[in-house]
């Protein structure tokens, strides 16, 4: 059952290509996303992804979150990241500053804040793929 379970996730996911190499012959990035693809299987009620995409090409990094966020979508996910493109998808961002919450609010907000410490770091990530 876990194995036919594992086998749909990575179906739906769109991970089957990978299923059918050997382990070896795969890199970290796509390693990773298999390992994302067993979690899915077990269907836990709360998804914690720590640098989900922190060995991910830009395109697979996209397709990590479409997909993820459209087949949890009723689901909690928290997302732990340096890398802020996965506050795009998040209905609430907590920003920490030296191990204490120093922000707390929706994407748009922080964007819109000019002396928000999310917008500069938006702003110092964003300005490095114009």
């Amino acid at each position: 059952e876990t194995i036919e379970r594992v086998a749909k996730a990575a179906k739906e996911l769109e991970l089957v290509d990978y299923l059918n190499r050997s382990i070896f012959a795969l890199s970290s990035g796509e390693k990773q996303q298999i390992a994302i693809g067993s979690v899915y299987a077990l269907a836990p009620k709360v998804y914690i992804f720590d640098e989900p995409s922190s060995a991910m090409d830009a395109i697979s990094e996209y397709n990590f979150y479409t997909r993820i966020n459209e087949y949890l979508k009723q689901k909690s996910i928290i997302y732990i990241s340096h890398r802020l493109c996965s506050c795009i998808y998040s209905d609430r961002i907590l920003v920490f500053n030296n191990g204490n919450i120093f922000e707390d609010d929706s994407f748009d907000n922080l964007r819109m804040k000019r002396n928000s410490l999310f917008n500069e770091l938006w702003q110092k990530q964003s300005n490095q793929y114009k």
